[in-house]
């Protein structure tokens, strides 16, 4: 909101479901911003205010008007000189990575939530994906996740494994950790970090990274630090099950 967006003049128009990121707007002086909330489109559906988020079949016929229009530029671009990208950000509640943190999948919930991102990654020409360091998981699937959930929590988290025909559209963007000696995470940042390294001959095979990571060492005590870290009580308590070495 703060710095804009530079796109040398060209068009853009920006929709969204995010209704917390609507009401994070609000909270802005728009005198200190470069975008208002004008530039942004909500997306309608229902305003779930569990997932913060506008979700269900509304939703899903308004992104179909949206890709319908969006193709038919692309396929009319050569007579108007216009160049169509469509480029998306995608948050999730967890990100699952597997054991060898190579392939990565998209975990969701609720009503239409899995719909609406497996819409959004099919249409887009390139997609950023956005998370904390701590939601994501080396697990393998989404039954792994579905089994540490407590009996009073909805246990139908499905996931969207991204396809590697794909990677080269897929970024992933997430914080790192340098001498954060106390945080559980610093293993998971070293293990990610090995994949960006060439000379090591890994790789993603379903997703890349973005050209830089923010640095983020949580400050305070070792208890303070794990509970920022990992604010899921269910993951805390499952730590070694989850990351395969000790907390």
């Amino acid at each position: 909101m703060k710095k804009g967006i530079d796109l040398d003049k060209k068009k853009y128009t920006i929709y969204t479901n995010n209704l917390a990121g609507i009401n994070e707007i609000r909270t802005l002086n728009p005198s200190q911003c470069k975008l208002q909330e004008r530039h942004f489109n909500l997306i309608g559906g229902q305003p779930l205010s569990k997932y913060r988020a506008t979700t269900g079949d509304s939703t899903q016929k308004f992104l179909d008007t949206i890709w319908n229009v969006q193709n038919s530029d692309k396929v009319n671009k050569v007579e108007d000189q216009r160049e169509i990208l469509t480029l998306s950000i995608l948050t999730s509640n967890w990100f699952l990575v597997g054991e060898d943190y190579q392939t990565i999948s998209i975990c969701a919930r609720g009503e239409g939530h899995f719909e609406f991102k497996q819409s959004v990654i099919n249409n887009s020409d390139q997609i950023i994906l956005i998370s904390p360091l701590g939601k994501i998981l080396p697990l393998d699937n989404e039954n792994e996740l579905n089994c540490l959930l407590p009996d009073t929590e909805e246990k139908d988290y499905q996931a969207l494994k991204l396809p590697t025909e794909s990677k080269d559209k897929i970024f992933l963007l997430t914080t790192y950790r340098s001498n954060a000696i106390y945080s559980p995470l610093m293993q998971v940042s070293t293990k990610l970090s090995d994949l960006k390294d060439p000379t090591r001959h890994l790789c993603p095979k379903n997703y890349s990274f973005t050209k830089s990571s923010p640095r983020f060492n949580p400050e305070g005590d070792r208890y303070k630090i794990v509970v920022t870290e990992l604010p899921h009580e269910y993951i805390r308590d499952n730590f070694n099950e989850v990351y395969r070495f000790n907390l």
